[in-house]
């Protein structure tokens, strides 16, 4: 969410309208500390959003002469070094699939996502990530794009009955929810008891 006006923010602290990727990168130094600190050795990660994460931007300095960073100034991947260990080879559209997983695999954690769709349009593309992920499409594999009607038709289906889909490893998540924002969103404010 951007909420710093123009005029009164620097550049550099602009994050645009979705950091996801950026927070997921904070998150793994966050994460850490808290189990540490905490002795948790069980979970959950859970993000909530409306949209895809911004690309991520970064700053190259070429008089670092590091083996570990690559050297190519343009291209569509790029790495990035998190806790001195280094997720390479990521494209833009794998970032936040490539940083969960990253997250998951460090520190033991269940992943858990919703997606909230404030639109036809937002819903339709995450239908057709849900639908590459599971299906494994690559950059490179052809997609069958008459494919996607009668996959959305199947979570159209399921959303009408539960009110949301459920998809589970995903986008990098274990456990991915698909909700739909505005008047159709219901609370139930049941009391949350434990057993002592």
């Amino acid at each position: 969410y951007n909420d710093c006006s123009y005029e009164f923010c620097a550049r550099e602290e602009r994050l645009g309208s979705t950091p996801l990727d950026q927070a997921l990168i904070v998150s793994h130094d966050l994460i850490r500390d808290f189990k540490a600190k905490h002795k948790v050795q069980k979970m959950n990660f859970i993000t909530f959003t409306d949209g895809d994460s911004n690309p991520i931007h970064s700053v190259r300095d070429t008089s670092l002469q590091v083996e570990r960073v690559p050297t190519q100034h343009y291209g569509s991947l790029f790495s990035v070094m998190i806790q001195n260990k280094m997720i390479r080879d990521i494209s833009k559209s794998q970032a936040t699939e490539r940083l969960l997983t990253s997250i998951r695999e460090r520190y033991n954690t269940n992943t858990i996502g919703f997606f909230m769709a404030d639109s036809v349009k937002a819903w339709n593309w995450k239908a057709l990530d849900c639908m590459k992920s599971e299906s494994k499409i690559t950059p490179e594999s052809p997609f069958e794009y008459h494919k996607l009607e009668e996959y959305k038709s199947k979570l159209l289906k399921e959303y009408k009955a539960n009110k949301c889909v459920s998809k589970s490893n995903i986008l990098g998540y274990n456990q991915y929810y698909l909700v739909k924002s505005g008047r159709s969103l219901e609370t139930v404010a049941d009391e949350f008891e434990t057993k002592e």
